[in-house]
């Protein structure tokens, strides 16, 4: 439904750049949450859980039983090292031999098949199974939801992938659903306000509402009462939180801090952020490198 217009990832976790929350809508600019990506382990499931830093400040969280440890070990191993068909694969033939649905499978299920649509958002060639894993990821996410209805990764991806559905839909459905895609995603930050991801998503949604053209809004509103009248100052605020959580931690949350900024006519605040994104050294994902293409053609205009 959007544009590939994407500029966010950090290997698992990416976000679009013309879309509520991340991604184009062709022919509106509506939010979308291509190019997010939400890797951060669910809060309150630690327990005896191991915790690792996944690719790019990701959090992963294994549980030591046996096997099953194992088994999430190497997915998030091989999530890490941006592998993310291979870990998709593995996490696939888990959830297929086990009768029961397995919150701990689901989130990472989740987590690899928007990295996996990230990359494939990139070529039109690729749209159809684009489609197909964004249906699935939220079949995912819905089962995730109703296993673990008070864990902030469950709302988050329930989000992100509620977004990417209804933006295939069409534009009434995305516009329908996007008092919901809001309400959960502010249940995720309520619930775990130390997730980077979450607060970045929601600073991209506020960030795409900011931008709409008054007669955009005036249809969203003949739709749904309950969006905000959302402004660039509430979109800086939620990503200068992501960064302050974790600094450094996503390239596409420095491209739109130094967006918004630009948005708010302050370039001099800009420019630091926008070259930490183009600057980056060695860029691993689709994401990184819109990223880090974006942050060029922004400081051009400076």
């Amino acid at each position: 439904m959007f544009a590939k217009t994407q500029i966010s990832a950090y290997c698992g976790e990416s976000e679009t750049r013309s879309t509520v929350c991340i991604g184009k809508e062709r022919g509106s600019r509506l939010p979308s949450f291509r190019g997010c990506h939400a890797t951060q382990a669910p809060r309150g499931e630690t327990g005896s859980a191991v915790w690792k830093v996944a690719a790019a400040g990701q959090f992963c969280c294994t549980t030591p039983t046996g096997n099953m440890a194992d088994s999430y070990e190497e997915a998030d191993q091989l999530f890490a090292e941006c592998k993310f068909r291979e870990s998709y694969e593995l996490l696939s033939r888990k959830h297929n031999s086990s009768t029961d649905a397995e919150y701990e499978t689901l989130w990472r299920l989740c987590r690899v098949i928007y990295s996996i649509t990230r990359e494939l958002a990139v070529d039109e060639k690729k749209a159809k199974e684009l489609e197909a894993l964004v249906f699935e990821g939220f079949e995912y996410a819905k089962q995730g939801l109703a296993l673990q209805p008070n864990t902030a990764s469950a709302h988050k991806y329930y989000a992100i992938f509620l977004a990417e559905k209804s933006g295939i839909e069409g534009l009434k459905e995305r516009v329908l659903q996007l008092s919901t895609i809001l309400r959960h995603l502010r249940k995720a930050t309520e619930l775990d306000g130390s997730d980077p991801f979450a607060w970045f998503v929601l600073g991209r949604f506020y960030h795409k509402l900011a931008g709409l053209a008054w007669f955009q809004k005036k249809m969203i509103h003949t739709f749904t009462t309950d969006i905000p009248e959302a402004t660039y100052e509430d979109a800086l605020q939620y990503f200068e939180r992501a960064e302050t959580v974790r600094p450094n931690f996503f390239p596409l949350n420095h491209l739109m801090l130094g967006d918004t900024f630009v948005a708010l006519k302050e370039p001099k605040k800009a420019r630091p952020f926008l070259e930490l994104a183009a600057n980056q050294l060695a860029p691993r994902t689709a994401d990184d490198r819109e990223a880090q293409r974006e942050a060029k053609a922004l400081l051009r205009k400076l």
